[in-house]
């Protein structure tokens, strides 16, 4: 199965806190953190949570009330983009006051600039732009705009209310603003419009944006955390809290998000339901940063105290094997039937692992290890650069994904390719946007999501065909099915239309509407999805190529109440699991027949496929043996399955075809069957005509004739 996470926060904050008064805000640089308060100091803190030192960075005679470390945009690669990166190479910070200034602090603790009366009030926010422009917001409603040096550029936003949290798209051309009850989408662009809408029922606290599944959270006074898409479309809105949410952030990654509140902290997963709530002395929390590897989070306690949290417990499962990470970094696994049966002995942070086909990739900060499950010793080590942000498994080969670019690797360690495009941007890839076959890597491009690059793995040069859509794509999926020679893929749009292609030809057709996930099955061309309270598996997409009156009757579709936003996370044999909006992992059963009836196909026995469905005698079971034949040009099981599901007239003229002696200018009958049957389903004109009466001869020369043809 692929993986079921289990995980909860382990917690630290001292027994004594080292600021005088509230923690406003906190933030990290490199395996640094530093923390401004109401007491006018800045404090260092080394990862374990300790103070750096035994007295403040820096200490001035004003509140501060937001830290933002200026990012930097590392020398662009092959891909054409430069990367982000977490640690400045300027090292400089911006921080809020409460006197309506702001300072441009060094990580030294020496200020470069001090900003007076940059705000009528307290300045609430502080943000750079990876352009290294400063952003900044106040009590008096207004949102501004200064250059790297802290000079004024212009006021982009008077609200004439507080804003409370900024925040800036992934691409950098929009801003988000909290401000009253309404969240504010701003265009930098003067001549595009701006978008708002009431997202609470009390003042909205904290928003965060994350650029890798382009989400965003907001927390509010009325104790609601929300989820929302870039398009202000409501996602998820949680229960009523006890006390009014403070803080939220996104972990780098986008899985995770957490949320602050008085005495507490909840670890949540993107789709809203929570893992995970822990309890601590620190007041509200009025802010939450997260490290760049995701595995660690601080947050800036109400009473002076500073609260660090790791990441524990975290599980994957496959088969009968379970791995876990405890709270000191050892990797334990265990056998379902057996027990513990090994100690894989990491004392480095785990920054991602993966299980699936056989085998186990662990990740940590400096390398990435491949395990068989066969033989847990003896692992192959590789060396990464940078943090792992997102591993992806098939058959052969397994993806990983950093901020530097995307490879591929074989289970021996060995480098296959890098793919790489104009507008590659590595940061901003997930499990949506990604997908690995045997054969292929698809790459849905984000500067122009409407288009799907796909390279061949061997070789790793672009297969020559781009897949071009007409609405962005919002998922790929890759059939995994490596017998197969003509591989399928399959993507979901915004709108949640759901359509298959074959890989290496431009003929995408819509499968359903209104699809919340889907996934293919691990080994076999079997599609399964979530759509409109119902659960289906499409025992044959192909169909929809082939003749796609076949395709509604070759599926299996029990109704289901998984809720909006529930996913697929697994399909393996005649299983599937289904992780629902409430968090639970839910078991599917699909009939086993549609499997075996596959394996018969691949190896051409079609003998037994008929004695399966006569056993059977399931009318989608003969229409996926029906279409399986027409494919493969099989028609004496071809034919008794469109005479179990009442295709009369295809089948009669199959029938009558076969009876010809000589067909002009036709070389190959079963191509004349399979164009034949699609030119009658595809042409209304002749189809109405004599297709009741069954007269088959008149209906192949009607629907070949000038007058009748599609054009």
């Amino acid at each position: 199965h692929t993986p079921t996470i289990v995980m909860r926060l382990k917690t630290q904050v001292q027994p004594k806190p080292v600021h005088a008064g509230l923690v406003s805000s906190v933030g990290w640089c490199g395996n640094e953190l530093f923390s401004c308060s109401d007491d006018g100091a800045i404090w260092r803190w080394d990862k374990n949570g300790e103070p750096a030192a035994n007295a403040p960075l820096c200490a001035c005679d004003t509140s501060f009330t937001e830290i933002n470390w200026l990012p930097s945009i590392a020398p662009a690669g092959a891909g054409g983009m430069g990367r982000r990166t977490v640690d400045s190479v300027d090292n400089i910070f911006a921080v809020g006051c409460t006197d309506g200034s702001f300072r441009l602090i060094t990580k030294q603790g020496r200020v470069e600039k001090v900003v007076k009366s940059a705000h009528t009030g307290a300045v609430t926010a502080v943000r750079w732009s990876y352009d290294g422009s400063l952003i900044t917001s106040g009590e008096d409603g207004a949102l501004k705009i200064w250059s790297r040096k802290g000079l004024p550029r212009t006021t982009l936003l008077q609200t004439g209310k507080c804003i409370y949290s900024v925040v800036l798209s992934p691409n950098s051309d929009t801003i988000l603003v909290a401000c009253g009850k309404e969240l504010i989408l701003k265009p930098l662009q003067t001549s595009v419009k701006q978008f708002q809408w009431v997202a609470h029922d009390g003042t909205v606290l904290k928003v965060d944006w994350n650029p890798v599944n382009n989400l965003i959270v907001s927390g509010g006074e009325d104790c609601r955390y929300k989820v929302w898409d870039s398009f202000g479309r409501l996602l998820y809105a949680s229960a009523a809290c006890e006390h009014p949410v403070t803080s939220v952030a996104w972990c780098p990654d986008g899985q995770l998000f957490a949320v602050g509140s008085f005495n507490s902290i909840r670890l949540c997963d993107k789709t809203g339901w929570s893992y995970s709530k822990e309890r601590i002395s620190t007041g509200s929390i009025f802010d939450i940063t997260w490290t760049s590897d995701g595995t660690q989070l601080a947050g800036a306690g109400g009473n002076g105290a500073v609260c660090f949290a790791t990441l524990v417990d975290r599980r994957v499962e496959w088969n009968n094997f379970c791995v876990s990470v405890d709270e000191n970094h050892c990797v334990l696994v265990s056998d379902v039937s057996r027990g513990p049966i090994e100690d894989l002995g990491s004392r480095e942070r785990v920054v991602k692992m993966q299980m699936d086909y056989g085998h186990f990739i662990l990740c940590t900060t400096t390398q990435c290890l491949i395990y068989d499950t066969g033989k847990w010793s003896n692992p192959i080590p590789i060396d990464v650069k940078d943090n792992v942000t997102l591993v992806q498994l098939s058959e052969k080969y397994f993806v990983l994904v950093d901020t530097t670019g995307v490879q591929v690797y074989n289970y021996e360690g060995r480098l296959m390719c890098s793919p790489k495009f104009k507008g590659l941007r590595p940061d901003f890839l997930n499990g949506d946007t990604v997908s690995v076959s045997s054969q292929h890597i698809a790459l849905v491009e984000r500067t122009e999501p409407t288009r799907i690059h796909v390279f061949d793995i061997q070789t790793g040069k672009p297969s020559g065909v781009q897949l071009l859509h007409g609405t962005p794509i919002v998922q790929v999926l890759l059939s995994q099915n490596r017998t197969n020679n003509e591989p399928k893929v399959a993507i979901i749009d915004k709108n949640g239309d759901l359509f298959v292609s074959p890989l290496l030809a431009r003929n995408i057709l819509k499968v359903s509407a209104m699809v919340d996930t889907a996934r293919w099955n691990d080994t076999l061309d079997m599609l399964a999805a979530v759509t409109d309270n119902k659960f289906i598996v499409w025992f044959y997409p192909q169909a929809l190529f082939v003749e796609p009156d076949f395709l509604p009757k070759s599926t299996f579709s029990v109704p289901s109440d998984f809720g909006r936003n529930s996913r697929v996370v697994s399909f393996d044999g005649s299983h599937c699991r289904v992780r629902t909006v409430h968090g639970a992992l839910l078991t599917v059963g699909v009939p086993p027949f549609a499997a075996l009836l596959h394996r018969y196909v691949e190896r051409r026995d079609w003998a037994y496929a008929l004695k399966l469905c006569r056993f059977v005698h399931e009318p989608a079971l003969w229409a996926t043996l029906a279409a399986m034949a027409l494919a493969a040009r099989e028609m004496s099981a071809a034919e008794p399955a469109l005479a179990a599901i009442e295709e009369v007239d295809k089948l009669r003229f199959l029938k009558y075809l076969g009876n010809m002696n000589t067909v002009p200018e036709v070389t190959n009958i079963t191509d004349v069957v399979i164009s034949t049957v699609g030119i009658v389903a595809h042409n209304p004109a002749a189809t109405t005509l004599v297709k009741n009466k069954h007269r088959m001869q008149r209906t192949f020369k009607c629907a070949t004739h000038p007058l009748c043809t599609p054009e």
